[in-house]
């Protein structure tokens, strides 16, 4: 008698998609691509990734980075069946910032981790100190506990809801959320972390993987904020304070921030509220600004929602 082994019918595979079909970046940012080849359960789901311009944009294993400015477009195609899927890439400018008092200042906010909004008055992101971009930090992220404008606590504690960078893990419902916080000590983390976007000092800073400034930038030390100096209030192209002199011109927004106990949104256009990376005690400082008040000795407590102005690392 003949025993048959090993005698399961090949599937083949019939496409494959990406997760994105056009993406805007700029010089020296990475993204990673995701592919899906169908059906599911393909026998081959071998993929090899070209593109269309090495000196723009190269790929590895899905992996984009962008070199220069232009356009160039990412395929993957499958090895069974040739199938294949495309994405645009187009390269913007590459953020050179400009300098104040010593410091290189990035020119635009943050509009999520690792990435510059598109304009130097576009409102951008707010995050609560210390946290990655995880979708908290959108203006119309949703609130935790309850997604409303009630006083809650919604601090988050025990180790097992936090990854090895202390930041929440993605199964807790939190996550991806603002955290509202009424009591003390108004942190969204419990215990707190001084060391979260800075293990130096204010002295000599040293970046962390929380910190969401994009390579080669970070988060501004207290002391650096303060070397911005006074400015002056403009209204155009929105409102907000110019720091700076001739070619090194910086301007921040008034951007406004979110409230810790309740998560609203509040004071766009009419204050400026920058984090610095420097803790103080269970708080962080902070550079507050209106169209006739300027400090950045002030320090609040690590649950508000503020901007964020980066500064190069070098």
């Amino acid at each position: 008698m003949t025993v048959l082994t090993n005698c399961k019918k090949d599937i083949a595979v019939t496409g494959v998609k990406l997760d994105e079909t056009f993406l805007t970046l700029e010089v020296g940012e990475y993204q990673t691509l995701i592919a899906t080849v169908f059906p599911e359960n393909a026998t081959n789901r071998t993929v090899t990734w070209t593109s269309s311009n090495l000196d723009i944009v190269i790929v590895a294993n899905g992996k984009v980075c962008a070199k220069k400015m232009g356009t160039a477009t990412i395929s993957v195609t499958t090895e069974d069946g040739n199938y294949e899927a495309k994405c645009v890439i187009s390269v913007e400018r590459e953020e050179i910032g400009v300098v104040i008092s010593g410091v290189r200042w990035a020119t635009r906010s943050l509009a999520t981790h690792g990435k510059f909004v598109k304009n130097p008055e576009d409102y951008g992101a707010l995050f609560q100190w210390g946290r990655v971009g995880d979708g908290h930090e959108q203006r119309t992220s949703q609130n935790y506990p309850t997604n409303d404008e009630s006083e809650e606590n919604g601090m988050v504690g025990g180790s097992e809801n936090f990854d090895t960078y202390g930041q929440i893990v993605n199964t807790h419902p939190a996550y991806g959320k603002f955290i509202k916080q009424n009591v003390p000590p108004y942190d969204w983390r419990y215990p707190s972390s001084a060391t979260i976007w800075n293990s130096g000092s204010t002295a000599v800073p040293v970046k962390t993987a929380n910190d969401p400034c994009p390579n080669g930038w970070r988060v501004p030390t207290h002391t650096e904020l303060a070397s911005l100096g006074y400015g002056e209030w403009i209204e155009t192209p929105a409102a907000g304070r110019r720091f700076g002199s001739d070619d090194n011109l910086l301007f921040l927004p008034a951007a406004g921030g979110h409230t810790s106990y309740n998560g609203k949104l509040s004071g766009v256009g009419t204050d400026g509220i920058y984090w610095s990376s420097t803790p103080e005690y269970h708080e962080a400082y902070y550079l507050y600004f209106t169209n006739s008040y300027v400090n950045p000795n002030l320090h609040i407590y690590r649950a508000y929602g503020f901007s964020v102005r980066c500064v190069a690392e070098h």
